[in-house]
């Protein structure tokens, strides 16, 4: 089952986008959108709007096509929509081809995150928890996927790099166990369960 939504921007009190979603979360979400859609929540507060629930897919494309005819959009100076489509073609289900992916790989290949956008991507991981089913997920994707096996050089900056962290270990006075000095001040010495 499908949705039909459109955005309206309050500062003007006019519709700027219509989408479609697999479920009301897409409607909501501000994730994948584009660069206009952006430019304009920026600017103003915006109101979500479900036109139509719990349609087929089809009948939802065919909706958006109704839609954005209606309003008319922006790149093509023929309304106030900020989608760059025509509607009715979206890629739910779509499976790249193996050229496809080999292109997409190519290009995501040596780029590198800026400062600003590390910073951007730290400041929203903040304060997020995930729950028991995540973890097990994010866990079972990073099975196998180590570093492989390491150059020598890889080796000794490792081991460089640890040489002074083994004079940073203490011993818990209430169970006798050795770590290093965070790990042991959140989980031993003054916290620890054994603690009389």
């Amino acid at each position: 089952m499908a949705v039909v939504y459109r955005h309206i921007r309050l500062d003007k009190n006019e519709p700027f986008y219509i989408g479609i979603g697999l479920n009301l979360r897409r409607a909501y979400s501000k994730s994948g959108r584009g660069k206009f859609w952006n430019k304009i929540i920026n600017k103003t507060n915006y109101e979500v709007d479900i036109l139509f629930d719990n349609i087929t897919w089809e009948q939802a494309c065919e909706k958006e096509k109704e839609f954005i005819a209606l309003y008319g959009r922006r790149n093509i100076n023929t309304g106030t929509l900020v989608n760059l489509t025509d509607g009715g073609d979206g890629k739910i289900g779509f499976i790249a081809s193996e050229d496809t992916k080999k292109k997409m790989s190519e290009i995501k290949k040596g780029r590198s995150i800026s400062n600003d956008a590390k910073v951007k991507i730290s400041e929203t991981l903040k304060g997020k928890t995930f729950n028991n089913e995540r973890k097990i997920n994010i866990s079972k994707g990073r099975k196998g996927k180590g570093l492989g096996p390491c150059s020598d050089l890889r080796r000794t900056k490792i081991s460089e790099s640890r040489l002074g962290k083994k004079q940073n270990r203490v011993i818990c006075n209430h169970c006798n166990k050795e770590g290093g000095l965070l790990a042991m001040k959140r989980y031993h010495l003054d916290n620890c369960k054994y603690r009389k």
